[in-house]
C-alpha cells in the first residue's frame, strides 16, 4: 500500500510554533502597576513553556476583569479568554479550555452579536478543540451548520467562511466524503483567491489540497493540474526548501506512483521532497518519515536499487515495522 498525499496542515491548536527554543531564564515578571503587569505577561505568553503561558494569560484575565481604571474592553477580556482558551488545550486542560471558550462566546455574543466574526471564530475554534465534540460525525455536523451561519452573516469569501470551509474540507477528507469535499475545497480555495490573492500561503493549502482531492477522486489530470501550479506558486514565493513546497513535491510523486502508475517519475520527486524535508525538518518529523515511507515504496515497486532501498531502510526503521513485507524486496 503507498502511503497517502498529503494535506496542508489544518488549524493549529498550538499558538506558539514560532517561539525560540525554551530557555531556561524564562520567568514570569514581578507583578507591578495594571498597565506595567500587563505589558510583562503578554510578554511572557510568548514563551516557550507551555505551562508558563497558560500562566500569563491567567494572570492577564485576572488584571483585565478586577481593575477599575481604566474600565476594562470586554472586547479584550474576550479575546484573553480565547488565549488562555488554547493555551489550555496546549497542555491538556480540556475543561479549562472548554470554560474559556465558552466565557468568550458569552461575551463576544452579547457585546459584538451571535453572528459576529469573532463570535463565530470562537465557534470554529472550539470544535476543532473538541468541546462538547462527541465523535467525527459531531464534528462534521457542527462545522456544517456553523459554515451556514458564517456564509449568511459574513459572506461565501469572508476570511472565516473560508477558514470554516477549510476545516470542513479536513474532515471530509477524514470521512472519506470525496464528493461533498471537492465542492468545499472549490469553495474555499474560490474565496481566497478573491480575498487573499492567488499567492498567499492559505490559498496555496487550499490549492494543495483541492488537487489531493481530486487524486482521490480518480480525476488525475485536474491533480496533476492544480499540483502544477501550486508548486510553480509555491517555489516562487516560498522557495524550494520550504516544507509547504516539499509536501506538494512529495504528492506529486504520490499521482505519479499512484494513479497515473509512472513510479521512476515518481521516484524523482520523493527523492528531491526527502532530500529537501531532512534538511528542513530533521528525519524525525513525520512529513519526513512519511516521503521516506514514499521513497521506499517506490524503490521496491521499480526493484532496481536495492542498494539505495536498504540505505533509507536503515536510516528510518519506521518503513519496515509499518511496511514489513518491503524487505521482500531488499
Amino acid at each position: 500500500h503507498t502511503a497517502r498525499h498529503s494535506f496542508s496542515s489544518r488549524l493549529v491548536i498550538m499558538s506558539n510554533n514560532s517561539s525560540p527554543p525554551k530557555s531556561p531564564t524564562e520567568s514570569l515578571p514581578t507583578p507591578k502597576s495594571p498597565t506595567e503587569s500587563l505589558e510583562g505577561y503578554r510578554n511572557a505568553s510568548k514563551f516557550a513553556d507551555p505551562t508558563m503561558v497558560v500562566e500569563a494569560w491567567r494572570r492577564i484575565l485576572f488584571i483585565l476583569e478586577t481593575t477599575e481604571y481604566p474600565p476594562p474592553d470586554k472586547k479584550e477580556v474576550a479575546d484573553a479568554h480565547v488565549k488562555l482558551a488554547i493555551a489550555c488545550k496546549n497542555v491538556g486542560e480540556n475543561n479549562n479550555c472548554r470554560h474559556n471558550f465558552e466565557r468568550a462566546q458569552d461575551l463576544y455574543s452579547k457585546h459584538l452579536g451571535p453572528d459576529s466574526e469573532e463570535s463565530l471564530y470562537t465557534m470554529r475554534r472550539m470544535t476543532m478543540a473538541g468541546c462538547g465534540i462527541r465523535n467525527e460525525k459531531d464534528r462534521l455536523l457542527c462545522l456544517r451548520e456553523l459554515l451556514k451561519r458564517c456564509t449568511r452573516a459574513l459572506g461565501e469569501n469572508s476570511t472565516e467562511t473560508c477558514a470554516t470551509l477549510y476545516e470542513l474540507g479536513c474532515e471530509l477528507e477524514d470521512a472519506r466524503e470525496f464528493d461533498e469535499a471537492n465542492d468545499i475545497w472549490k469553495r474555499c480555495l474560490t474565496g481566497r483567491m478573491k480575498t487573499l490573492g492567488p499567492d498567499h500561503k492559505d490559498t496555496l493549502s487550499a490549492m494543495n489540497n483541492l488537487g489531493s482531492n481530486f487524486d482521490s477522486l480518480g480525476e488525475y489530470e485536474r491533480a496533476m493540474h492544480m499540483y502544477e501550479n501550486c508548486l510553480h506558486r509555491r517555489e516562487r514565493v516560498l522557495g524550494t526548501a520550504h516544507p509547504d513546497y516539499l509536501m506538494t513535491q512529495m504528492n506529486v510523486g504520490a499521482l505519479f506512483m499512484g494513479g497515473l502508475n509512472q513510479n521512476e517519475k515518481a521516484l524523482g520527486f520523493f527523492q528531491q521532497a526527502l532530500e529537501g524535508y531532512i534538511a528542513a525538518l530533521g528525519k524525525d518529523d513525520e512529513d519526513t518519515k512519511r516521503c521516506a515511507t514514499n521513497t521506499a515504496l517506490c524503490l521496491a515497486k521499480i526493484g532496481e536499487d536495492k542498494q539505495m532501498l536498504r540505505k533509507i531502510l536503515s536510516e528510518f526503521p519506521h518503513i519496515a515495522v509499518g511496511q514489513p513485507a518491503i524487505l521482500n524486496y531488499t
